[in-house]
């Protein structure tokens, strides 16, 4: 039997150095699944000191280690410097796997350059050639040189759909090199929650149906269009009430805006709340939205269609892999308030047609994203990647 590969990860997620009850999603379910199917799996994450972070168990063959770093300028120094620790103290690992191409993904290489190990990328978003997300700020240029240099570089890049590997294979990524494998949903997480309390609590008053939204506060999901879509939408739905459910740097500014427009408590924005709360509100909404202009494949429709929920989205590069318009939810186009309004009204004034979306929604994702074919497919790239320079 062929030994058990030992992975290095670099990341961003710091969820995974936070006590599961209070952290969003199942980011350290979906760590310990990996490494099922692994010898030793260990995790390097950029954190501030600030944080108070600490280094983290996961299970007897997975541990997180936090970059404990002074600034974000010296996230690569320190992230190399604990891996070399982390090297030393565990044994070489036969590859290193990068959770983007930028910050992560340098780092990912010169690990894999200096250790002699195979280097396996992740892209899971439409970053590339993206003029929204290259003009959101002056470093994402530069960002996005290094990540094409980086994708080039690497032995195998993990992308999320086909449309994503082939944008890669235009960039001068060899085809063979770029494996199709979304992420590792834990869709029975969501298949059973009760959203009884959530929706009495938001559904008094003159409101009876309920829109969610959930995710960053962050500029690429576009909220300020989602609130501009809210006066159309009172107007065709007066019953309808925006339930907003994420963190982001945007809050204040987002709250100013829902003033500015007088929307009053027609929407609410709820902050974050714990992944072990999450499947309730899904559970609790008469429909789910997203207004995003770009993503990779969203978890968060995912996670809807999971939940047996109609959605409404943007068109998006990646949207076809997750929303079937007219049969799992309806695609709109980004940065219309109107069709947003209109999408989410039509959906709403017909339970029957939005049940059975929904249903079909969650039959799709069953299909799309089972754990045991991701997880085969995961085992196949990692030993190619390991293979790669032997």
């Amino acid at each position: 039997m062929q030994p058990k590969l030992r992975v290095l990860s670099i990341g961003l997620d710091d969820t995974l150095l936070v006590d599961e009850v209070v952290a969003r999603g199942d980011a350290a379910a979906r760590q310990r699944r990996y490494a099922e199917r692994l010898g030793r799996l260990d995790i390097v994450v950029f954190t501030r000191r600030a944080s108070g972070l600490a280094r983290r168990e996961l299970a007897g063959n997975v541990a997180v280690y936090p970059t404990d770093s002074r600034h974000s300028l010296l996230y690569v120094p320190d992230a190399l410097r604990v891996s070399k620790q982390v090297q030393t103290e565990r044994g070489r690992a036969d590859l290193v796997i990068t959770q983007d191409p930028f910050l992560t993904g340098l780092v990912g290489y010169l690990i894999a350059r200096r250790w002699g190990i195979g280097l396996s990328v992740q892209l899971f978003s439409s970053f590339f050639d993206n003029p929204q997300w290259l003009s959101e700020r002056p470093i994402n240029r530069l960002l996005s040189v290094l990540g094409k240099w980086v994708v080039r570089a690497a032995d195998t890049v993990r992308v999320e759909s086909p449309i994503e590997k082939q944008h890669l294979t235009i960039l001068g990524v060899p085809a063979v090199r770029v494996w199709v494998i979304p992420i590792l949903y834990n869709l029975q997480r969501f298949a059973q929650a009760d959203g009884t309390a959530i929706r009495a609590h938001y559904l008094d008053g003159p409101y009876t149906e309920m829109v969610l939204f959930v995710g960053r506060l962050a500029p690429e999901k576009d909220i300020p269009t989602l609130l501009h879509a809210v006066p159309r939408l009172a107007d065709l739905r007066p019953g309808a009430r925006i339930v907003i459910v994420g963190r982001g740097h945007e809050g204040n500014a987002l709250r100013q805006m829902a003033a500015e427009l007088e929307l009053g408590d027609r929407v609410v924005f709820v902050g974050g709340v714990s992944g072990e709360e999450l499947p309730a509100y899904f559970h609790a909404c008469d429909v789910f939205v997203l207004p995003s202009i770009y993503e990779g494949i969203p978890t968060v429709l995912v996670e809807a269609a999971a939940s047996g929920k109609p959605v409404v989205s943007t068109r998006t590069r990646n949207v076809d892999d997750v929303v079937v318009h007219e049969q799992t939810g309806l695609i709109v186009p980004v940065r219309d308030p109107a069709a947003l309004a209109s999408a989410l009204a039509r959906v709403l004034s017909d339970p029957a047609w939005a049940r059975k979306m929904g249903e079909a929604g969650h039959e799709l994702i069953h299909v799309r994203f089972s754990q045991d074919s991701v997880l085969c497919d995961l085992n196949r790239m990692w030993e190619a990647t390991a293979s790669s320079i032997a």
